[in-house]
């Protein structure tokens, strides 16, 4: 019996139960102070929303050496080069063809050094820098995050009908011009089709249907996108229940306001999944007995970490293989020839 209080004791330290059962549970949470600002910003109605400022904002708790006004400015220095570009003209089709101008074609405009794609990092595996537009801004080097970002804080402030849009993995941005939408390759400077990411992505007809890709978000959905990799910091690099909770908290509010995103439920699930990891390590480096109580606490975990893959499955969200990969590398390379 003492062995069993023991392990138990350890456990409930390990895992506050009863705070993470309450995160979990699908009701809106308190937020720790520290992200007010984010909150304050889903609160406004969508017409209030400046997605630029909101950019940096939410990159500055990454990295807060971010000047968040600073980089506002670079951007609106930027829309008035990009308006003294030779295509830019004040119609939609002109305006589209100026941004491509400056940031994809070498030229005065951009002191010869057009913005480009990170070829050595194809994945985004090895600099998770590269997907912070503020980063992308000072090395003209970024990724399929960073890239689409900043062609639609420019499309926000030439007041273009821009918005982003998702499919696996990847981020790009729709166009609507005259009642038609359109698909900007922010990674290849260019136009693309629906059916090109269909097939490219693995696209099950089912997310299709249920609207978890290919469709223009609206602002505080944006906004939740721009969420994704800072609760993936707290999920992934934490090691004790208050960062943990910080995971749980970001995704609960990401899911509030965008009950579909299928980010937020798959670092949940990751979530759940990284703090059995943690338990079961420390149960086995202290030698001990898996007990009935024992056996129940990591049950419970792992049922909570396949409860949201499920979700996610259940709307038509397929776990990448390595045929994704592939694609998606292949994808990258026909990019590449638009750099050379």
């Amino acid at each position: 019996m003492a062995v069993q209080k023991l392990i138990w004791g350890m456990l409930t330290c390990l895992w506050a139960s009863s705070a993470l059962a309450v995160i979990d549970a699908g009701k809106p949470t308190k937020i720790h102070p520290e992200f007010k600002p984010i909150r304050d910003i889903l609160a406004q109605p969508e017409e209030r929303i400046d997605l630029v400022r909101s950019r940096f904002v939410i990159e500055r708790f990454l990295d807060n050496k971010i000047d968040v006004e600073a980089n506002v400015k670079a951007i609106d220095q930027i829309v008035a080069e990009v308006k003294q570009v030779p295509r830019y003209k004040d119609t939609v089709e002109g305006k589209l063809n100026g941004i491509v101008q400056y940031l994809y074609l070498s030229g005065e405009w951009n002191g010869k050094q057009p913005y480009h794609y990170d070829f050595d990092d194809p994945l985004g595996t090895s600099k998770p820098e590269n997907s912070r537009l503020s980063h992308y801004l000072k090395t003209k080097t970024g990724n399929c995050v960073s890239m689409p970002m900043l062609v639609l804080a420019l499309g926000e402030r030439l007041d273009l009908d821009m918005s982003l849009a998702t499919a696996p993995l990847h981020l790009f941005v729709q166009l609507k011009n005259e009642g038609q939408f359109y698909n900007f390759e922010a990674t290849a400077g260019g136009l693309k089709a629906n059916s090109s990411y269909v097939k490219e992505f693995g696209i099950t007809q089912e997310a299709l249907k249920n609207g978890i890709y290919l469709k223009g978000l609206n602002k505080k959905q944006t906004i939740v996108v721009m969420m994704t990799e800072l609760a993936k910091h707290y999920s992934e690099h934490s090691q004790n229940n208050g960062d943990f909770d910080r995971a749980f908290e970001l995704t609960s509010l990401m899911l509030e306001h965008d009950p579909k995103n299928i980010s937020a439920m798959i670092i949940r699930g990751n979530t759940w999944r990284n703090i059995l990891h943690r338990d079961l390590k420390a149960f086995e480096a202290k030698k001990m007995r898996m007990t009935p109580q024992a056996k129940k606490h990591f049950d419970a975990l792992l049922s909570r970490n396949l409860q949201w893959y499920e979700k996610a499955e259940s709307l038509g969200w397929r776990e990448p293989t390595e045929d994704y990969n592939e694609r998606y590398l292949k994808m990258v390379n026909e990019a590449r020839k638009t750099y050379e």
